[in-house]
């Protein structure tokens, strides 16, 4: 049943059928940009894609788990002294608690999924913040 709690999601999903409408506000990129085109509260998941350029983010799941399949470009991802490369059709999976590190040294697109996220539209709205809050529009 389809309700606005419960949206219909689209079977298939297409590269910029979203914009790519968040940005880093910690610029931890040369660009950092994706936007989620799946927010479910009542599951707490937040789904989209993304692309960066040059640079790193060190992830520890702190909050939620995510997923990353990598669709072009490679991500280099270190985990417990040890590098490994992410290229296309690669998934990158980071677990909670589990320090790692993501770089990027090319263009790189991935599609996430971020789970559980307690409050996906309040997540959304800390990174929108966030980013007014450095002028990044």
């Amino acid at each position: 049943m389809h309700t606005p709690a419960n949206p219909i999601i689209p079977l298939v999903e297409h590269w910029d059928s979203h914009p790519l409408d968040l940005i880093d506000p910690q610029e931890r990129f040369k660009t950092s940009r994706w936007n989620y085109f799946l927010k479910d509260q009542a599951s707490h998941v937040l789904a989209g894609y993304w692309e960066a350029e040059q640079g790193y983010e060190d992830l520890a799941g702190d909050d939620f788990d995510e997923v990353l399949h990598v669709i072009s470009g490679n991500l280099y991802v270190t985990c417990e002294g040890k590098e490994m490369v992410a290229g296309p059709g690669a998934t990158v999976v980071v677990r909670r608690g589990r320090p790692m590190r993501i770089a990027a040294r090319e263009r790189v697109r991935a599609f996430f999924i971020c789970y559980p996220v307690p409050d996906p539209n309040g997540y959304e709205a800390a990174v929108r913040a966030a980013m007014k809050a450095k002028g990044i529009k």
